[in-house]
């Protein structure tokens, strides 16, 4: 059973300068026309997902059921600096997509973060 959006919100223009121009948005239009990238949807910096569901629970949620959950895609507007949300929606999602999204992470052990320091 797929993913069933119940609402959507959207947003074109950044909320205080009103430029359309975004950094990953910019970023993967460019790829794209270089043949690096092939994406028919939108790219952000940032990807929220928070389900509606205590994660204490999620295991006696039954095989097959939806659990809504809320994602919010959040980019930089490349005119003013404003990081801002562009792209929400709440959407009935399968339990099984949910575990499969929320298996562990790998390792980030030796590796450098934003601001050069060792992460781990």
């Amino acid at each position: 059973m797929p993913r069933k959006v119940l609402q959507e919100y959207k947003f074109d223009k950044c909320p205080i300068c009103g430029s359309p121009d975004r950094l990953a948005g910019d970023a993967a239009k460019e790829a794209t026309k270089r043949g690096f990238f092939e994406i028919d949807a939108e790219v952000a910096i940032v990807e929220l997902k928070k389900a509606m569901v205590d994660v204490r629970k999620l295991q006696s949620v039954l095989s097959g059921s939806t659990i809504t959950q809320v994602r919010c895609a959040i980019d930089m507007c490349t005119n003013c600096g404003n990081i801002y949300g562009f792209l929400a929606d709440v959407s009935d999602v399968p339990v099984e997509e949910l575990m499969a999204e929320m298996s562990p992470l790998p390792s980030i052990q030796g590796l450098s973060n934003f601001f050069g320091r060792k992460g781990g």
